[in-house]
């Protein structure tokens, strides 16, 4: 397993590799001949690895404006601090792009104070879009542990003016598996060469026999919900409501181990979800008059909020102070999403498209750092890496921060649909969808880059591979064929990243492999998302390698080849 420091004098030591056809690169496929700007790439890795301003990008970013959930200042504030700087930089064409979305939330407060029978300070953020509480309200505590309406009987009557506890103790396991997660050359082998077929994962089928757990004991999954799971919370608040309770708490999911990289990435590799304070606070569903339609629902640490549980059940009394404060954003005319541009504009073919990018907006309980302040910093380090060497790309690099990823990747899909076309509309894709090489997607946190998910564009793995040569000594070893899947309704991509859209349109959207160190049991949508979770070397090995890859794609003769056209699917 490597690690991935700075390399002490790495940058002639790898051109002479590549020279003498000494760099590993894998028997599956046919490599074309090195290309003939390695002087170039080795100004570029110098410059990354030795002159990187990446960090001081994610600080600005998570430390400073963050949260940045859709619609709140601190995503404005981010977007335009970014337009500065790559302005600052001498990048072209940088503005916004709006579209519609829906009201925009920000958390201002959460406390939350256990005050009977004894004092306890408890941790807890509310859930995302939910309202607050008209300032610090005392309330007895029950639990109520309601999961069909069949339950609501025998609570009908007895919660007015109670907090509810909604679920059952929780039992804290011990750790016994990974917390941080780099791939071995197992691992890598088996992306490579030993990829399970695609549809039995979208059967829910694992490697292990096993299939995967349906989301929150709640069913409360936001915006990738089912309409099964979303007509079941609309009952169940309608209920809450109705019965004048002050306010819904939880200790979240009953899913304490999951997939340490993606489910939809095909690995069977596990992870556990910590518990100890940290908290995955998933979201409600903007856009849908969300300050009078629910209640105030927080999450708490599962520690706490198994001690309630346990005093309740010797039948003493808890009572709890809190008080909620959240701001709600009306969308504007012109919408409440935004996605952030700029270009490095190219000489000859300049009018053909080389789109790198990261989603700006974050969920709310931390910074966003690894999620994913720490692909906007990586993306636009590796603009300034290649500005600043004033090299001339012969097609465009379009820088792309995108909005509303958290609430159903609404940004790409919009830029999508207006640059390129619907996929899933009836109407041809227009011209400019045959002028974009590639889209390069970061969105899977501060680990390295291991390698480039080809996503069945079996095409394109000779050329991939040949990109991928000058940056094997960094740990940049694997071309997946297939690797993450998608999850559609036939409307909407229920599942994902921003690269999605794109891949629809029937341009190539990849999304680069990377190590996921504690992303999923840690980080991820949770109160722990802080910059010190993602560490220096990894993220500046992801901007090198990111302005590698996005050069090779802009000087290449062709395009990246595509996938043949696949008839669009209508709505199930």
């Amino acid at each position: 397993m490597r690690r991935f420091g700075l390399i002490t004098g790495i940058i002639a030591g790898v051109a002479a590799a590549l020279t003498a056809g000494l760099i590993f690169t894998p028997a599956t496929a046919e490599t074309p001949p090195v290309p003939n700007y390695l002087s170039e790439i080795s100004a570029i890795r110098n410059e990354g690895l030795q002159g990187s301003l990446v960090m001081d990008h994610l600080s600005w970013l998570a430390d400073v404006y963050g949260p940045r959930p859709h619609g709140s200042p601190g995503l404005l504030a981010a977007s335009d601090w970014a337009m500065k700087r790559v302005t600052e930089w001498g990048l072209a064409n940088v503005h916004r792009e709006y579209f519609k979305v829906g009201e925009g939330w920000r958390m201002e407060k959460s406390v939350i104070r256990m005050t009977e029978p004894q004092p306890m300070q408890i941790i807890g953020y509310p859930m995302g879009w939910t309202p607050g509480t008209d300032g610090l309200v005392t309330a007895e505590v029950v639990n109520a542990v309601l999961t069909t309406p069949a339950d609501f009987d025998a609570w009908r009557g007895k919660l007015k003016g109670k907090i509810v506890l909604i679920q059952t103790a929780r039992a804290i396991e011990p750790i016994t598996l990974p917390l941080t997660h780099r791939y071995d050359d197992e691992q890598i082998a088996m992306m490579r060469d030993e990829t399970p077929n695609a549809q039995q994962w979208l059967a829910g089928e694992r490697p292990d026999g096993k299939t995967w757990a349906k989301g929150d004991a709640l069913g409360f999954d936001g915006p990738t919900g089912s309409d099964a799971d979303n007509r079941w919370i609309d009952e169940l608040v309608a209920f809450l409501k109705a019965e004048g309770v002050v306010a819904v708490i939880e200790r979240g999911s009953d899913q304490t181990t999951r997939s340490a990289v993606s489910r939809f990435e095909m690995m069977p590799m596990k992870t556990q979800r910590i518990d100890g304070g940290t908290m995955f606070t998933p979201s409600s569903r903007p856009g849908m008059d969300n300050e009078h339609r629910l209640l105030p629902w927080v999450v708490i640490a599962v520690e706490q909020y198994n001690r309630m549980v346990r005093i309740l059940d010797k039948g003493v009394p808890v009572k709890i102070e809190l008080d909620i404060g959240v701001t709600w954003y009306p969308e504007p005319e012109q919408g409440s999403g935004f996605n952030t541009l700029a270009d490095l504009p190219g000489s000859d073919k300049a009018d053909e498209i080389v789109l790198i990018g990261a989603h700006l907006d974050s969920a709310h309980a931390g910074s966003g750092a690894t999620d994913n302040a720490s692909g906007v910093a990586v993306v636009m380090e590796a603009m300034r890496i290649l500005k600043r060497l004033d090299l001339k790309p012969r097609r465009t690099i379009r820088m792309a921060l995108w909005g509303a990823e958290e609430v159903g990747l609404q940004g790409s899909r919009a830029y999508v649909v207006e640059h390129y076309g619907d996929p899933f509309g009836d109407q041809p894709l227009k011209p400019d969808a045959a002028k974009v090489s590639l889209y390069f997607n970061l969105d899977s946190g501060a680990g390295a880059v291991r390698g480039i998910f080809a996503r069945n564009n079996l095409a394109a793995i000779p050329t991939l591979t040949q990109w991928i040569a000058p940056l094997h000594d960094l740990g940049v070893d694997v071309v997946a064929p297939r690797g993450t899947l998608s999850m559609s309704d036939g409307t909407f991509v229920t599942g994902g990243s921003d690269h999605l859209y794109f891949d629809m349109a029937g341009i190539p959207g990849l999304e680069l492999i990377q190590d996921r160190l504690d992303y999923f049991s840690r980080t991820y949508h949770s109160n722990m998302d802080y910059l010190d979770r993602a560490p220096k070397a990894d993220v500046v090995q992801q901007a090198v390698v990111l302005a590698v890859l996005a050069y090779q794609a802009a000087m290449a003769d062709e395009l990246l080849p595509r996938r043949a056209p696949v008839p669009r699917r209508a709505a199930p």
